[in-house]
């Protein structure tokens, strides 16, 4: 009974940590692990709350022990290797390597363990090695990526005729009590990290990270009005007082602020459309060096190419 409890516990923090709240998937991970001390997930689960509560010692300690208790999971070779950099006496990287050697393990697992060993090549300096692995993780990556051109066109379209001028008229115009959000958005490995970062260094300023607060609320829409339907269709049957609920929403949720004027929200999905009282950051970059920063993360000449612009 225990052990079911255990893995409960597993299921319910990887909830937790996606939807970002993070005191509550470290009560899930502790609890997973006080009642099945030998599941290396509920250890990893454990271990992502931490690293996400800035406990980064504690966190590599989950990830060991789950490396310890299952050295096939290639999940646990992730958490470990990107937790901070490694270094040649690391005994954790001959599991790694095993792990690799492996031949019936299944592609989408050694996506994982090829992206965690380039990690591990890049930290040791030896870029050519890091290329090899990362290289065959995006050969694999792209075999299982079906993909079509078409579909995304129709979504653009869609979402192009939803997103007009009367719908950005009628959104909240009145400010929402609270901090005032500043939000980072941009594709990836556009440096909304870094971004983030410095504003969070900011003595007014609580950087927040990832919240997905957005996503969830906007989900909900169609729970708030019979005929509203489902998102993005539903923002055009919302009125006023539906905008006004869901900025209070996201406003109730910053529960990690610590008095300052100011959080920011990287990535945060639709913040412009509510548009309260808040200021946007768009970071832009262009593709060479995006696409070399993909491939050598660590790397610090793989920047330039970059522009930010804000709007408020």
């Amino acid at each position: 009974m225990e052990t079911e409890f255990s893995e409960a516990y597993v299921y319910l923090g990887r909830e937790m940590y996606f939807f970002r709240r993070i005191d509550e998937a470290l009560r899930c991970g502790e609890a997973a692990v006080r009642f099945n001390p030998s599941s290396a997930k509920g250890h990893m689960n454990l271990g992502y709350a931490l690293q996400a509560s800035g406990r980064i010692e504690d966190a590599i300690r989950h990830y060991r022990e789950e490396i310890n208790l299952d050295a096939q999971l290639a999940e646990a070779h992730i958490s470990y290797t990107y937790a901070r950099r490694r270094s040649a006496e690391d005994a954790f990287s001959e599991d790694l390597v095993s792990a690799l050697a492996v031949r019936d393990r299944d592609d989408s697992e050694r996506v994982y363990l090829h992206y965690a060993a380039g990690k591990w090549e890049s930290d040791l300096g030896r870029d050519e090695a890091a290329f090899t692995h990362w290289l065959n993780r995006a050969r694999l990556r792209r075999k299982a990526i079906k993909y079509a051109i078409a579909g995304s066109r129709k979504i653009f379209a869609s979402d192009q005729a939803i997103f007009d001028s009367l719908l950005l008229e009628r959104r909240l115009c009145q400010p929402a009590a609270g901090p005032t959000p500043i939000f980072i958005v941009g594709m990836p490995r556009s440096v909304t990290t870094l971004v983030e970062q410095i504003l969070a260094s900011h003595p007014q300023a609580t950087g927040l990270g990832e919240l997905g607060y957005f996503a969830d609320i906007a989900h909900g829409f169609s729970d708030w009005s019979e005929d509203a339907g489902t998102f993005p269709s539903a923002l055009a049957r919302l009125d006023e007082s539906h905008w006004a609920r869901a900025a209070k929403l996201y406003m109730e949720r910053l529960d990690r602020n610590e008095g300052e004027p100011y959080i920011s929200d990287k990535m945060p999905g639709i913040p412009t459309v509510l548009n309260f009282t808040s200021t946007s950051g768009q970071c832009l970059r262009t593709a060479t060096p995006k696409c070399a920063n993909r491939f050598m993360p660590a790397r610090s000449d793989a920047g330039g190419g970059m522009r930010i612009s804000c709007s408020r």
